[in-house]
Protein backbone atom coordinates (compact mmCIF):
# COMPACT_ATOMS: atom_id res chain seq x y z
CA UNK A 1 0.00 0.00 0.00
CA UNK A 2 2.87 2.41 0.79
CA UNK A 3 4.53 1.73 -2.57
CA UNK A 4 1.25 2.43 -4.33
CA UNK A 5 0.85 5.75 -2.46
CA UNK A 6 4.40 6.82 -3.36
CA UNK A 7 3.84 5.99 -7.03
CA UNK A 8 0.64 8.07 -7.09
CA UNK A 9 2.44 11.02 -5.44
CA UNK A 10 5.24 11.04 -8.05
CA UNK A 11 2.71 10.85 -10.89
CA UNK A 12 0.85 13.79 -9.32
CA UNK A 13 3.92 16.06 -9.20
CA UNK A 14 4.90 15.33 -12.81
CA UNK A 15 1.38 15.73 -14.14
CA UNK A 16 0.86 18.95 -12.15
CA UNK A 17 3.82 20.67 -13.83
CA UNK A 18 2.74 19.62 -17.28
CA UNK A 19 -0.82 20.73 -16.59
CA UNK A 20 0.28 24.30 -15.70
CA UNK A 21 2.27 24.63 -18.92
CA UNK A 22 -0.58 23.27 -21.05
CA UNK A 23 -3.16 25.52 -19.39
CA UNK A 24 -1.06 28.66 -19.96
CA UNK A 25 -0.30 27.72 -23.57
CA UNK A 26 -3.94 27.04 -24.37
CA UNK A 27 -5.84 29.63 -22.36
CA UNK A 28 -4.10 32.80 -23.57
CA UNK A 29 -4.80 32.22 -27.30
CA UNK A 30 -8.23 30.94 -26.37
CA UNK A 31 -9.11 34.18 -24.59
CA UNK A 32 -8.09 36.23 -27.62
CA UNK A 33 -10.06 33.95 -29.94
CA UNK A 34 -13.14 34.22 -27.74
CA UNK A 35 -12.98 38.03 -27.79
CA UNK A 36 -12.81 38.13 -31.61
CA UNK A 37 -15.50 35.49 -31.90
CA UNK A 38 -17.80 37.40 -29.54
CA UNK A 39 -17.55 40.58 -31.59
CA UNK A 40 -18.23 38.93 -34.93
CA UNK A 41 -20.97 36.64 -33.66
CA UNK A 42 -22.86 39.50 -31.99
CA UNK A 43 -22.79 41.53 -35.19
CA UNK A 44 -23.85 38.54 -37.29
CA UNK A 45 -26.72 37.70 -34.95
CA UNK A 46 -27.96 41.29 -35.10
CA UNK A 47 -27.84 41.34 -38.90
CA UNK A 48 -29.56 37.96 -39.21
CA UNK A 49 -32.24 39.01 -36.74
CA UNK A 50 -33.01 42.21 -38.64
CA UNK A 51 -33.12 40.34 -41.92
CA UNK A 52 -35.40 37.65 -40.56
CA UNK A 53 -37.80 40.16 -38.97
CA UNK A 54 -37.88 42.25 -42.15
CA UNK A 55 -38.88 39.18 -44.16
CA UNK A 56 -41.82 38.62 -41.82
CA UNK A 57 -42.71 42.30 -41.93
CA UNK A 58 -42.68 42.33 -45.73
CA UNK A 59 -45.01 39.34 -45.77
CA UNK A 60 -47.43 41.25 -43.53
CA UNK A 61 -47.09 44.38 -45.70
CA UNK A 62 -47.96 42.30 -48.78
CA UNK A 63 -51.01 40.81 -47.07
CA UNK A 64 -52.34 44.23 -46.05
CA UNK A 65 -51.53 45.83 -49.42
CA UNK A 66 -53.15 43.05 -51.42
CA UNK A 67 -56.26 43.10 -49.27
CA UNK A 68 -56.61 46.88 -49.49
CA UNK A 69 -56.14 46.83 -53.26
CA UNK A 70 -58.67 44.05 -53.61
CA UNK A 71 -61.33 45.93 -51.61
CA UNK A 72 -60.57 49.16 -53.51
CA UNK A 73 -61.08 47.39 -56.83
CA UNK A 74 -64.32 45.85 -55.66
CA UNK A 75 -65.62 49.23 -54.46
CA UNK A 76 -64.69 50.71 -57.82
CA UNK A 77 -66.55 48.00 -59.74
CA UNK A 78 -69.59 48.27 -57.50
CA UNK A 79 -69.67 52.04 -57.90
CA UNK A 80 -70.05 51.57 -61.68
CA UNK A 81 -73.18 49.44 -61.41
CA UNK A 82 -76.30 50.88 -63.17
CA UNK A 83 -78.48 50.12 -60.14
CA UNK A 84 -77.31 53.35 -58.52
CA UNK A 85 -79.71 55.18 -60.89
CA UNK A 86 -82.61 53.29 -59.35
CA UNK A 87 -81.62 54.42 -55.86
CA UNK A 88 -81.06 57.99 -57.07
CA UNK A 89 -84.69 58.22 -58.22
CA UNK A 90 -86.09 57.16 -54.84
CA UNK A 91 -85.77 58.24 -51.25
CA UNK A 92 -85.40 56.50 -47.90
CA UNK A 93 -89.08 57.05 -47.10
CA UNK A 94 -90.39 55.87 -50.49
CA UNK A 95 -88.24 52.95 -51.56
CA UNK A 96 -89.78 51.13 -54.50
CA UNK A 97 -89.65 47.43 -55.21
CA UNK A 98 -86.84 48.06 -57.68
CA UNK A 99 -85.04 50.07 -55.00
CA UNK A 100 -85.32 47.24 -52.49
CA UNK A 101 -84.03 44.83 -55.11
CA UNK A 102 -81.09 47.13 -55.83
CA UNK A 103 -80.29 47.49 -52.12
CA UNK A 104 -80.32 43.72 -51.68
CA UNK A 105 -78.03 43.32 -54.64
CA UNK A 106 -75.58 45.90 -53.29
CA UNK A 107 -75.71 44.31 -49.82
CA UNK A 108 -74.99 40.90 -51.36
CA UNK A 109 -72.00 42.33 -53.24
CA UNK A 110 -70.74 43.99 -50.07
CA UNK A 111 -71.02 40.70 -48.14
CA UNK A 112 -69.13 38.84 -50.85
CA UNK A 113 -66.31 41.34 -50.60
CA UNK A 114 -66.17 41.06 -46.80
CA UNK A 115 -66.25 37.28 -46.97
CA UNK A 116 -63.13 37.32 -49.14
CA UNK A 117 -61.26 40.07 -47.30
CA UNK A 118 -58.93 39.34 -44.38
CA UNK A 119 -58.92 42.82 -42.84
CA UNK A 120 -62.32 44.51 -43.26
CA UNK A 121 -65.47 44.18 -41.19
CA UNK A 122 -68.11 46.45 -42.83
CA UNK A 123 -68.93 48.32 -46.06
CA UNK A 124 -71.32 51.25 -46.19
CA UNK A 125 -72.73 53.58 -48.89
CA UNK A 126 -73.94 57.20 -48.48
CA UNK A 127 -76.38 58.63 -51.09
CA UNK A 128 -76.95 62.34 -50.55
CA UNK A 129 -79.75 62.81 -53.15
CA UNK A 130 -81.74 59.86 -51.81
CA UNK A 131 -81.15 60.75 -48.15
CA UNK A 132 -80.01 57.15 -47.74
CA UNK A 133 -77.21 55.30 -45.97
CA UNK A 134 -76.94 51.55 -45.79
CA UNK A 135 -74.27 49.07 -44.66
CA UNK A 136 -73.82 45.34 -44.16
CA UNK A 137 -73.74 45.51 -40.36
CA UNK A 138 -75.99 48.50 -39.60
CA UNK A 139 -78.67 48.19 -42.30
CA UNK A 140 -80.60 51.20 -43.75
CA UNK A 141 -80.48 54.65 -42.23
CA UNK A 142 -80.59 58.30 -43.25
CA UNK A 143 -77.81 60.08 -45.13
CA UNK A 144 -74.87 60.82 -42.78
CA UNK A 145 -73.50 64.20 -43.89
CA UNK A 146 -70.69 64.24 -41.31
CA UNK A 147 -69.45 60.83 -42.35
CA UNK A 148 -69.71 61.84 -45.99
CA UNK A 149 -67.62 64.98 -45.43
CA UNK A 150 -65.05 63.12 -43.35
CA UNK A 151 -64.54 60.23 -45.80
CA UNK A 152 -64.97 61.74 -49.26
CA UNK A 153 -61.77 61.95 -51.31
CA UNK A 154 -62.36 64.01 -54.41
CA UNK A 155 -58.95 65.67 -54.41
CA UNK A 156 -56.18 64.04 -56.42
CA UNK A 157 -53.40 62.57 -54.35
CA UNK A 158 -55.52 62.30 -51.22
CA UNK A 159 -54.51 59.66 -48.67
CA UNK A 160 -55.98 56.23 -49.19
CA UNK A 161 -56.77 55.72 -45.53
CA UNK A 162 -59.30 57.83 -43.65
CA UNK A 163 -59.81 57.93 -39.90
CA UNK A 164 -63.04 58.85 -38.16
CA UNK A 165 -64.10 58.31 -34.53
CA UNK A 166 -61.35 55.77 -33.85
CA UNK A 167 -62.02 53.70 -36.98
CA UNK A 168 -60.02 53.35 -40.18
CA UNK A 169 -61.55 53.36 -43.69
CA UNK A 170 -60.78 53.22 -47.37
CA UNK A 171 -63.28 55.02 -49.63
CA UNK A 172 -64.52 55.26 -53.21
CA UNK A 173 -66.83 57.79 -54.93
CA UNK A 174 -69.06 56.80 -57.86
CA UNK A 175 -66.73 56.40 -60.80
CA UNK A 176 -68.91 57.52 -63.72
CA UNK A 177 -71.36 60.04 -62.33
CA UNK A 178 -70.30 62.32 -59.49
CA UNK A 179 -73.74 63.97 -59.56
CA UNK A 180 -75.12 60.95 -57.74
CA UNK A 181 -73.05 61.97 -54.73
CA UNK A 182 -72.54 58.32 -53.78
CA UNK A 183 -69.76 57.62 -51.31
CA UNK A 184 -68.74 54.06 -50.32
CA UNK A 185 -66.43 53.25 -47.42
CA UNK A 186 -64.96 49.96 -46.14
CA UNK A 187 -64.14 49.87 -42.40
CA UNK A 188 -61.13 47.88 -41.21
CA UNK A 189 -61.31 45.33 -38.37
CA UNK A 190 -58.86 46.05 -35.51
CA UNK A 191 -59.09 42.48 -34.11
CA UNK A 192 -58.26 40.88 -37.45
CA UNK A 193 -55.26 43.18 -37.84
CA UNK A 194 -54.00 42.35 -34.32
CA UNK A 195 -54.31 38.63 -35.03
CA UNK A 196 -52.37 39.16 -38.24
CA UNK A 197 -49.60 40.89 -36.29
CA UNK A 198 -49.54 38.14 -33.65
CA UNK A 199 -49.11 35.48 -36.35
CA UNK A 200 -46.22 37.42 -37.87
CA UNK A 201 -43.99 37.53 -34.79
CA UNK A 202 -40.41 36.31 -35.07
CA UNK A 203 -39.76 36.37 -31.30
CA UNK A 204 -41.95 35.44 -28.37
CA UNK A 205 -41.65 38.86 -26.67
CA UNK A 206 -41.60 40.89 -29.89
CA UNK A 207 -43.69 44.07 -29.66
CA UNK A 208 -45.32 45.13 -32.93
CA UNK A 209 -47.04 48.24 -34.22
CA UNK A 210 -48.86 48.76 -37.52
CA UNK A 211 -49.10 52.48 -38.42
CA UNK A 212 -51.49 53.93 -41.03
CA UNK A 213 -50.85 57.51 -42.17
CA UNK A 214 -54.04 59.49 -42.79
CA UNK A 215 -54.81 63.12 -43.54
CA UNK A 216 -55.64 63.69 -39.89
CA UNK A 217 -52.54 61.96 -38.51
CA UNK A 218 -51.12 58.51 -37.74
CA UNK A 219 -53.37 55.65 -36.60
CA UNK A 220 -51.59 52.88 -34.70
CA UNK A 221 -52.59 49.28 -34.04
CA UNK A 222 -50.40 47.45 -31.51
CA UNK A 223 -49.88 43.83 -30.49
CA UNK A 224 -47.96 42.82 -27.40
CA UNK A 225 -46.75 46.35 -26.76
CA UNK A 226 -46.39 47.59 -23.20
CA UNK A 227 -47.91 50.92 -22.15
CA UNK A 228 -44.49 52.23 -21.13
CA UNK A 229 -43.02 51.64 -24.59
CA UNK A 230 -46.07 53.07 -26.30
CA UNK A 231 -45.81 56.29 -24.25
CA UNK A 232 -42.12 56.69 -25.09
CA UNK A 233 -42.89 56.42 -28.79
CA UNK A 234 -45.96 58.64 -28.92
CA UNK A 235 -44.90 61.35 -26.47
CA UNK A 236 -42.97 63.19 -29.19
CA UNK A 237 -44.73 65.90 -31.17
CA UNK A 238 -43.96 64.17 -34.47
CA UNK A 239 -44.65 60.44 -34.62
CA UNK A 240 -41.30 58.88 -35.52
CA UNK A 241 -40.41 55.68 -33.60
CA UNK A 242 -37.05 55.35 -35.34
CA UNK A 243 -35.90 58.61 -33.73
CA UNK A 244 -36.58 57.42 -30.18
CA UNK A 245 -33.12 57.23 -28.57
CA UNK A 246 -34.51 55.80 -25.34
CA UNK A 247 -35.91 52.81 -27.24
CA UNK A 248 -32.66 52.23 -29.10
CA UNK A 249 -30.72 51.65 -25.87
CA UNK A 250 -32.52 48.47 -24.88
CA UNK A 251 -34.18 47.31 -28.09
CA UNK A 252 -33.55 46.77 -31.75
CA UNK A 253 -36.10 48.69 -33.83
CA UNK A 254 -36.93 47.20 -37.22
CA UNK A 255 -39.50 48.63 -39.60
CA UNK A 256 -40.75 48.13 -43.13
CA UNK A 257 -42.94 50.55 -45.13
CA UNK A 258 -45.42 49.85 -47.89
CA UNK A 259 -44.60 50.71 -51.49
CA UNK A 260 -46.81 53.81 -51.33
CA UNK A 261 -45.45 54.78 -47.92
CA UNK A 262 -48.89 55.25 -46.38
CA UNK A 263 -48.53 52.46 -43.80
CA UNK A 264 -45.61 50.72 -42.08
CA UNK A 265 -44.87 47.94 -39.60
CA UNK A 266 -42.56 48.46 -36.61
CA UNK A 267 -41.06 45.65 -34.51
CA UNK A 268 -39.35 46.23 -31.16
CA UNK A 269 -37.13 43.31 -30.11
CA UNK A 270 -35.41 43.19 -26.74
CA UNK A 271 -31.66 42.85 -27.13
CA UNK A 272 -31.63 40.40 -24.24
CA UNK A 273 -33.96 38.09 -26.19
CA UNK A 274 -31.62 38.10 -29.18
CA UNK A 275 -28.36 37.69 -27.32
CA UNK A 276 -29.63 35.49 -24.47
CA UNK A 277 -28.37 32.24 -26.00
CA UNK A 278 -25.00 33.76 -26.92
CA UNK A 279 -24.57 35.34 -23.49
CA UNK A 280 -25.19 31.98 -21.91
CA UNK A 281 -22.64 30.45 -24.27
CA UNK A 282 -20.08 33.15 -23.51
CA UNK A 283 -20.75 32.78 -19.83
CA UNK A 284 -20.02 29.09 -20.14
CA UNK A 285 -16.76 29.78 -21.98
CA UNK A 286 -15.51 32.26 -19.41
CA UNK A 287 -16.72 29.94 -16.69
CA UNK A 288 -14.54 27.22 -18.18
CA UNK A 289 -11.58 29.56 -18.17
CA UNK A 290 -12.17 30.51 -14.56
CA UNK A 291 -12.74 26.90 -13.69
CA UNK A 292 -9.41 25.97 -15.28
CA UNK A 293 -7.58 28.40 -13.01
CA UNK A 294 -9.42 27.03 -10.00
CA UNK A 295 -8.55 23.48 -11.06
CA UNK A 296 -4.85 24.38 -11.16
CA UNK A 297 -4.93 25.95 -7.70
CA UNK A 298 -6.91 23.14 -6.11
CA UNK A 299 -5.34 20.24 -7.99
CA UNK A 300 -3.22 19.19 -5.04
CA UNK A 301 -6.31 18.81 -2.83
CA UNK A 302 -8.10 16.83 -5.53
CA UNK A 303 -5.17 14.44 -5.90
CA UNK A 304 -5.17 13.80 -2.15
CA UNK A 305 -8.88 13.02 -2.34
CA UNK A 306 -8.24 10.76 -5.31
CA UNK A 307 -5.62 8.92 -3.31
CA UNK A 308 -8.06 8.45 -0.45
CA UNK A 309 -10.70 7.26 -2.90
CA UNK A 310 -8.33 4.72 -4.40
CA UNK A 311 -7.51 3.47 -0.92
CA UNK A 312 -11.21 3.25 -0.12
CA UNK A 313 -11.89 1.31 -3.32
CA UNK A 314 -9.11 -1.09 -2.48
CA UNK A 315 -10.58 -1.62 0.99
CA UNK A 316 -14.07 -2.05 -0.43
CA UNK A 317 -12.85 -4.57 -2.99
CA UNK A 318 -11.06 -6.46 -0.25
CA UNK A 319 -14.19 -6.41 1.91
CA UNK A 320 -16.26 -7.53 -1.06
CA UNK A 321 -14.02 -10.54 -1.62
CA UNK A 322 -13.99 -11.29 2.10
CA UNK A 323 -17.78 -11.23 2.41
CA UNK A 324 -18.11 -13.37 -0.71
CA UNK A 325 -15.68 -15.92 0.68
CA UNK A 326 -17.53 -15.95 4.01
CA UNK A 327 -20.83 -16.48 2.21
CA UNK A 328 -19.48 -19.42 0.22
CA UNK A 329 -17.80 -20.90 3.28
CA UNK A 330 -20.98 -20.50 5.32
CA UNK A 331 -23.07 -22.20 2.67
CA UNK A 332 -20.59 -25.04 2.32
CA UNK A 333 -20.71 -25.50 6.08
CA UNK A 334 -24.49 -25.42 6.31
CA UNK A 335 -25.31 -27.43 3.20
CA UNK A 336 -22.56 -30.04 3.00
CA UNK A 337 -23.51 -31.59 6.30
CA UNK A 338 -24.79 -35.04 7.27
CA UNK A 339 -28.31 -33.79 8.00
CA UNK A 340 -28.93 -32.42 4.46
CA UNK A 341 -27.11 -35.30 2.79
CA UNK A 342 -28.88 -37.98 4.85
CA UNK A 343 -32.28 -36.52 4.08
CA UNK A 344 -31.43 -36.33 0.38
CA UNK A 345 -30.17 -39.93 0.30
CA UNK A 346 -33.20 -41.08 2.25
CA UNK A 347 -35.52 -39.51 -0.31
CA UNK A 348 -33.49 -41.02 -3.14
CA UNK A 349 -33.58 -44.46 -1.45
CA UNK A 350 -37.39 -44.34 -1.18
CA UNK A 351 -37.70 -43.45 -4.88
CA UNK A 352 -35.52 -46.37 -5.87
CA UNK A 353 -37.40 -48.73 -3.53
CA UNK A 354 -40.72 -47.63 -5.07
CA UNK A 355 -39.13 -48.05 -8.51
CA UNK A 356 -39.71 -44.41 -9.34
CA UNK A 357 -36.72 -44.44 -11.63
CA UNK A 358 -37.62 -41.34 -13.60
CA UNK A 359 -38.22 -39.30 -10.47
CA UNK A 360 -35.01 -40.65 -8.94
CA UNK A 361 -33.12 -39.62 -12.07
CA UNK A 362 -34.54 -36.06 -11.96
CA UNK A 363 -33.85 -35.81 -8.23
CA UNK A 364 -30.23 -36.93 -8.71
CA UNK A 365 -29.82 -34.39 -11.50
CA UNK A 366 -31.21 -31.60 -9.29
CA UNK A 367 -28.94 -32.62 -6.42
CA UNK A 368 -25.92 -32.54 -8.72
CA UNK A 369 -26.86 -29.10 -10.06
CA UNK A 370 -27.31 -27.83 -6.52
CA UNK A 371 -23.85 -28.92 -5.30
CA UNK A 372 -22.20 -27.84 -8.54
CA UNK A 373 -23.45 -24.27 -8.07
CA UNK A 374 -22.53 -23.83 -4.40
CA UNK A 375 -19.07 -25.38 -4.80
CA UNK A 376 -18.03 -23.15 -7.72
CA UNK A 377 -16.00 -20.69 -5.65
CA UNK A 378 -14.03 -19.18 -8.56
CA UNK A 379 -16.91 -16.84 -9.48
CA UNK A 380 -18.02 -14.15 -7.06
CA UNK A 381 -20.83 -12.81 -9.26
CA UNK A 382 -23.37 -14.50 -11.53
CA UNK A 383 -26.33 -13.47 -13.65
CA UNK A 384 -29.59 -13.18 -11.70
CA UNK A 385 -30.97 -15.94 -13.93
CA UNK A 386 -28.44 -18.40 -12.48
CA UNK A 387 -29.45 -17.42 -8.94
CA UNK A 388 -33.12 -17.97 -9.79
CA UNK A 389 -32.31 -21.33 -11.40
CA UNK A 390 -30.37 -22.36 -8.29
CA UNK A 391 -33.31 -21.38 -6.08
CA UNK A 392 -35.64 -23.44 -8.26
CA UNK A 393 -33.31 -26.47 -8.06
CA UNK A 394 -33.23 -26.15 -4.26
CA UNK A 395 -37.04 -25.95 -4.09
CA UNK A 396 -37.33 -29.01 -6.34
CA UNK A 397 -35.13 -30.95 -3.94
CA UNK A 398 -37.23 -29.85 -0.98
CA UNK A 399 -40.40 -30.63 -2.95
CA UNK A 400 -39.27 -34.24 -3.30
CA UNK A 401 -38.72 -34.33 0.43
CA UNK A 402 -41.95 -32.64 1.58
CA UNK A 403 -44.25 -33.73 -1.22
CA UNK A 404 -47.71 -32.19 -1.05
CA UNK A 405 -46.81 -30.33 2.11
CA UNK A 406 -44.83 -27.84 -0.01
CA UNK A 407 -46.12 -25.53 -2.72
CA UNK A 408 -43.92 -22.98 -4.43
CA UNK A 409 -44.16 -20.44 -7.24
CA UNK A 410 -41.45 -18.59 -9.18
CA UNK A 411 -42.55 -15.67 -11.32
CA UNK A 412 -40.29 -13.35 -13.30
CA UNK A 413 -41.31 -10.18 -15.10
CA UNK A 414 -39.23 -8.95 -18.02
CA UNK A 415 -36.57 -11.44 -19.09
CA UNK A 416 -33.96 -8.66 -19.38
CA UNK A 417 -34.06 -8.21 -15.61
CA UNK A 418 -32.42 -11.61 -15.25
CA UNK A 419 -29.25 -10.42 -17.04
CA UNK A 420 -28.07 -8.19 -14.18
CA UNK A 421 -24.94 -9.45 -12.41
CA UNK A 422 -25.40 -10.10 -8.68
CA UNK A 423 -23.29 -11.60 -5.88
CA UNK A 424 -23.55 -15.39 -5.62
CA UNK A 425 -25.92 -17.09 -3.19
CA UNK A 426 -28.32 -14.24 -2.38
CA UNK A 427 -31.65 -16.13 -2.82
CA UNK A 428 -31.31 -19.71 -1.60
CA UNK A 429 -30.31 -18.74 1.99
CA UNK A 430 -33.61 -16.86 2.45
CA UNK A 431 -35.61 -19.81 1.09
CA UNK A 432 -33.68 -22.10 3.42
CA UNK A 433 -34.67 -19.91 6.38
CA UNK A 434 -38.33 -20.65 5.63
CA UNK A 435 -37.71 -24.33 6.31
CA UNK A 436 -35.46 -23.70 9.29
CA UNK A 437 -37.31 -20.88 11.08
CA UNK A 438 -40.77 -20.59 9.51
CA UNK A 439 -43.72 -21.81 11.54
CA UNK A 440 -46.50 -23.47 9.53
CA UNK A 441 -49.75 -25.18 10.36
CA UNK A 442 -49.70 -28.97 10.04
CA UNK A 443 -52.92 -28.95 8.04
CA UNK A 444 -52.01 -26.28 5.49
CA UNK A 445 -49.21 -26.80 2.96
CA UNK A 446 -46.10 -24.66 3.21
CA UNK A 447 -46.23 -21.97 0.47
CA UNK A 448 -43.21 -20.12 -0.91
CA UNK A 449 -43.33 -17.50 -3.63
CA UNK A 450 -40.33 -15.98 -5.44
CA UNK A 451 -40.89 -12.97 -7.74
CA UNK A 452 -38.56 -10.85 -9.89
CA UNK A 453 -40.19 -7.55 -10.87
CA UNK A 454 -39.15 -4.28 -12.45
CA UNK A 455 -40.61 -1.05 -11.07
CA UNK A 456 -39.47 2.06 -12.97
CA UNK A 457 -35.69 2.24 -12.49
CA UNK A 458 -35.38 -0.62 -9.96
CA UNK A 459 -35.50 -4.39 -9.85
CA UNK A 460 -37.21 -6.08 -6.88
CA UNK A 461 -36.72 -9.69 -5.80
CA UNK A 462 -39.44 -10.76 -3.36
CA UNK A 463 -39.39 -13.98 -1.34
CA UNK A 464 -42.40 -14.63 0.92
CA UNK A 465 -44.09 -17.53 2.70
CA UNK A 466 -47.31 -18.29 4.55
CA UNK A 467 -45.76 -18.88 7.95
CA UNK A 468 -46.55 -16.99 11.13
CA UNK A 469 -44.32 -14.00 10.27
CA UNK A 470 -42.38 -11.95 12.83
CA UNK A 471 -43.34 -9.81 15.78
CA UNK A 472 -43.56 -6.14 14.90
CA UNK A 473 -40.86 -5.06 17.36
CA UNK A 474 -38.45 -7.74 16.16
CA UNK A 475 -39.17 -6.79 12.56
CA UNK A 476 -38.55 -3.12 13.36
CA UNK A 477 -35.25 -3.91 15.09
CA UNK A 478 -34.00 -6.00 12.17
CA UNK A 479 -35.01 -3.31 9.66
CA UNK A 480 -32.99 -0.71 11.59
CA UNK A 481 -29.94 -2.94 11.78
CA UNK A 482 -30.12 -3.69 8.05
CA UNK A 483 -30.48 0.01 7.22
CA UNK A 484 -27.38 0.89 9.27
CA UNK A 485 -25.43 -1.99 7.70
CA UNK A 486 -24.38 -3.43 11.06
CA UNK A 487 -21.07 -5.24 10.44
CA UNK A 488 -21.09 -7.00 13.82
CA UNK A 489 -23.82 -9.35 12.62
CA UNK A 490 -22.65 -12.40 10.70
CA UNK A 491 -25.90 -14.14 9.77
CA UNK A 492 -26.79 -14.80 6.14
CA UNK A 493 -29.24 -11.89 5.90
CA UNK A 494 -26.63 -9.32 7.06
CA UNK A 495 -23.94 -10.88 4.87
CA UNK A 496 -26.15 -10.62 1.77
CA UNK A 497 -27.24 -7.08 2.68
CA UNK A 498 -23.61 -5.90 2.99
CA UNK A 499 -22.59 -7.53 -0.29
CA UNK A 500 -25.48 -5.86 -2.17
CA UNK A 501 -24.61 -2.45 -0.73
CA UNK A 502 -20.94 -2.89 -1.63
CA UNK A 503 -21.79 -3.78 -5.23
CA UNK A 504 -24.72 -1.45 -5.95
CA UNK A 505 -24.48 1.32 -3.35
CA UNK A 506 -26.08 2.28 -0.04
CA UNK A 507 -29.53 2.78 -1.60
CA UNK A 508 -29.85 -0.93 -2.27
CA UNK A 509 -29.95 -4.04 -0.14
CA UNK A 510 -32.40 -6.14 1.92
CA UNK A 511 -35.77 -5.04 3.31
CA UNK A 512 -37.82 -7.14 5.75
CA UNK A 513 -41.59 -6.98 6.28
CA UNK A 514 -44.53 -9.26 6.96
CA UNK A 515 -46.21 -10.82 3.94
CA UNK A 516 -49.87 -10.75 2.95
CA UNK A 517 -49.58 -14.57 2.80
CA UNK A 518 -49.17 -14.56 6.56
CA UNK A 519 -45.44 -15.16 6.88
CA UNK A 520 -42.34 -13.10 6.29
CA UNK A 521 -41.44 -11.18 3.13
CA UNK A 522 -37.83 -10.51 2.11
CA UNK A 523 -37.35 -7.81 -0.54
CA UNK A 524 -34.02 -7.38 -2.35
CA UNK A 525 -33.75 -3.96 -3.98
CA UNK A 526 -31.44 -3.78 -7.01
CA UNK A 527 -30.78 -1.08 -9.64
CA UNK A 528 -32.61 -1.37 -12.95
CA UNK A 529 -31.17 -2.00 -16.40
CA UNK A 530 -31.72 -0.16 -19.68
CA UNK A 531 -35.15 -0.98 -21.06
CA UNK A 532 -34.90 -2.03 -24.73
CA UNK A 533 -38.56 -2.77 -25.37
CA UNK A 534 -40.70 -0.07 -23.78
CA UNK A 535 -44.18 -1.25 -22.99
CA UNK A 536 -43.37 -4.98 -23.34
CA UNK A 537 -44.32 -7.36 -20.55
CA UNK A 538 -43.18 -10.91 -20.92
CA UNK A 539 -42.29 -13.85 -18.67
CA UNK A 540 -39.13 -15.88 -18.94
CA UNK A 541 -39.74 -19.56 -19.58
CA UNK A 542 -36.80 -20.40 -17.32
CA UNK A 543 -38.46 -18.69 -14.36
CA UNK A 544 -42.03 -19.78 -14.87
CA UNK A 545 -41.35 -23.48 -14.51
Amino acid sequence: MEKLAETIRKMHISFFKKLIIIMLAVNIPLLLSIAVFCYHSMRTIRQDTIKNVQIHQQNLIDIVENDVKYVEQQLYHISNMDDWNILRETSRGQITYEGVSALNQFRSRFQNVLGTSRLFMDISANLENADLRFSVNEGIDGFDAQEYEALQSEEAGAARFKSREGSLYITSLNAWNYDLSVSMAARMDWEKIRNLLADGRSFLNEQMMLVFYTESGAVTICDGMTEALYRKITEADTFSPEDSKEVQKHMILIHTSSAMGDFAIYSFVEKNDIYAAMKKFYGSLFGIMAGSAIVILTYGIIVNKMFKKVTQLIDENYAKELYAQRAVYRQLQSQINPHFLYNSFFVLQNMIREEENESASEFTKSLGQYYKFITRTERQEVALKEEVDHARVYLEIMKKRYGRRLEYEIVCGEAECLQIQVPRLILQPFIENVFGHGSHSGRDPMKIRLQVLREKEQIWIIIEDNGSGMEEQRLKDLAGELFKGDETKDSAIFNINRRLKIKFGSDYGVILENSSLGGCRVCLRLPGIEQKGAGQNYVSDDCSR
